[in-house]
């Protein structure tokens, strides 16, 4: 990974404490990173993403109003989501395992243990950035594929991919992340995805189109923008939610 890679990347920071935000940038910037937002927390972030176009997004897990776990299902999930294949390291001192499993389903491309160091963000940096992960979609999960090292001696049909259950949208590398085109490998074609993550659900599904429902009051600290969108998608596996 070279600095002139880093230097031509969008990086969005997204993280409660100023003292990490800082850091992050100083390590970033050590390493090449030229372009960097920083923000305080989820739902900042998003509004960010609308106009700048992140190539990368580091986001702690514990922020308020919208965490990282939220952050990134709504990113990878959200009907108006500007960027829902975007490479998504999440930095968190809670590292607990079920904390790193509802990281890894809610969609986060890396998950990095607090306190951080440049050799550790360059490690990460590198596999997301020259060995990116294919992306996964099925009825309840949509992100990078949760496998690090596949099987590849295997040699009979995956279960998850049987009955027309399972997507997987292979990246065509070039250029930075925000220009990599991910397409459909079955049927395999060569037009990239141009449809929101939950209209390619409904139509993996056979689903139609709905209005989401009304709930009831707003949670708690979140705007009725960012809970609509967050109904929206299906939620991560209850028994892995922080």
């Amino acid at each position: 990974m070279t600095q002139d890679l880093l230097k031509s990347l969008n990086i969005l920071l997204a993280d409660a404490s100023p003292h990490v935000r800082h850091l992050l940038k100083a390590i970033l910037a050590s390493l090449g990173a030229q372009k960097i937002v920083e923000v305080a927390d989820g739902a900042e972030a998003f509004k960010e993403m609308r106009h700048f176009r992140p190539d990368l997004v580091f986001c702690d897990m514990v922020m308020s109003p919208l965490d990282g776990i939220d952050f990134t299902h709504l990113v990878r999930n959200g009907t108006d989501s500007p960027a829902p294949f975007v490479p998504i390291i999440m930095v968190s001192a809670y590292t607990e395992r079920n904390k790193v499993f509802a990281a890894r389903d809610a969609g986060v491309n890396e998950f990095v243990a607090k306190p951080v160091s440049a050799t550790i963000i360059s490690r990460h940096l590198h596999a997301t950035l020259t060995a990116p992960r294919s992306f996964v979609l099925t009825r309840g999960f949509f992100g990078p594929d949760r496998r690090r090292h596949p099987d590849a001696s295997f040699r009979g049909t995956e279960h998850r991919s049987e009955q027309g259950e399972c997507q997987i949208f292979h990246p065509s590398v070039s250029g930075p992340p925000s220009e990599w085109l991910y397409m459909p490998h079955n049927p395999p074609t060569a037009q990239a995805v141009n449809a929101s993550i939950p209209e390619l659900r409904r139509q993996l599904h056979g689903e139609k189109s709905r209005s989401v429902p009304s709930t009831g009051p707003e949670p708690t600290g979140r705007t009725p923008e960012f809970s609509a969108t967050l109904q929206a998608a299906p939620p991560p596996p209850s028994h892995l939610v922080h």
